[in-house]
């Protein structure tokens, strides 16, 4: 019995002094904790006051973290959350392979300061939505595309005058012609409820293996943001392009369309964005090729909607 009591007695006196360890142990770590935190607010605070150097397309800009991580959700917000390893070069500058012009937008932005979007140039708007965009600063795009108000082109040169009346496309302005040889294209620009601002045009007829449609605008040049084209045959677009022009004779790629199956019995008209920054009064439809063995295509209307 006496054996019995002493290895109790030996026992108990081992776990008191395993739970004084344990509670000398937690202390020491409650103490390690607290000196830790209070060195991570104090780093946090130094960073975010801290200057930063950016080397961006070869321009050295200058901020702070703070800054750079104003608005959130952003590349920089996640770039300084202290979840990534930020490289520095050996001058300590982070390196960011973009246009420098474009950047001083962004940072103005991000440090709080008013863009004057209406004083942007089409080009600049363009490239300050595309770097937005590479950035992640969306309250920055959905201010840029806010702004951009896109208009129904032969709307706007019809006027507002909603009875239905028949235009002749000189009577607004607009000439066209085709690959055939000007044949009786555009007879009427139609304005009605039903049909708006219909016309129809036969774009084929002749030897040549490309078959073109060409619209100007002649007292009207504004920046496309999309179009439509609505045919009414079985001779259905399948590849082409639209390009633009300033002056008629230089033209340049808007939109190339391959083995589009848009347009069909089921859906006899389409639309399609236009990625563009500059500005064009002459529009053509370039046709490639041939559809079920026919080269003429049957084009009831064609639509603009752009920024001026």
């Amino acid at each position: 019995m006496g054996s019995l009591d002493a290895i109790f007695k030996q026992l108990s006196e081992a776990l008191d002094k395993e739970k004084l360890q344990l509670a000398e142990d937690r202390a020491s770590l409650e103490a390690e904790k607290k000196e830790w935190f209070s060195w991570a607010n104090k780093l946090e605070k130094d960073q975010l006051g801290s200057r930063i150097k950016l080397d961006v397309g070869g321009i050295i800009f200058s901020t702070s973290v703070a800054n750079m991580i104003r608005v959130k959700g952003t590349f920089f917000s996640a770039m300084f959350s202290g979840r990534w390893e930020v490289k520095q070069d050996e001058d300590g500058m982070i390196f960011i392979d973009r246009d420098p012009f474009v950047f001083r937008y962004i940072l103005n932005f991000l440090r709080g300061d008013t863009i004057p979007i209406d004083l942007l140039t089409p080009m600049e708007r363009f490239h300050l939505i595309e770097d937005a965009k590479y950035y992640q600063v969306n309250e920055l795009l959905e201010l840029l595309e806010s702004e951009v108000q896109e208009i129904d082109i032969l709307e706007h040169l019809c006027g507002n005058d909603k009875k239905p009346t028949a235009l002749f496309p000189n009577t607004i302005g607009v000439s066209m012609s085709d690959s055939g040889g000007n044949r009786q294209l555009g007879d009427v620009l139609e304005k009605s409820n039903s049909h708006p601002l219909e016309t129809c045009y036969d774009v084929g007829n002749n030897s040549s293996s490309q078959k073109w449609l060409m619209i100007h605008f002649k007292t009207l040049s504004f920046i496309p943001r999309k179009y439509l084209i609505k045919q009414d045959h079985d001779h259905y677009l399948r590849n082409w392009k639209l390009e633009g022009s300033e002056d008629g004779k230089t033209w340049k790629t808007l939109v190339n369309h391959t083995n589009d199956t848009t347009l069909s019995d089921l859906n006899k008209s389409g639309t399609w964005p236009i990625q563009c920054a500059n500005s064009y009064s002459y529009y053509k439809i370039l046709v490639n090729s041939s559809h079920n063995g026919s080269p003429n295509y049957d084009i009831m209307h064609v639509r603009f909607w752009g920024r001026l």
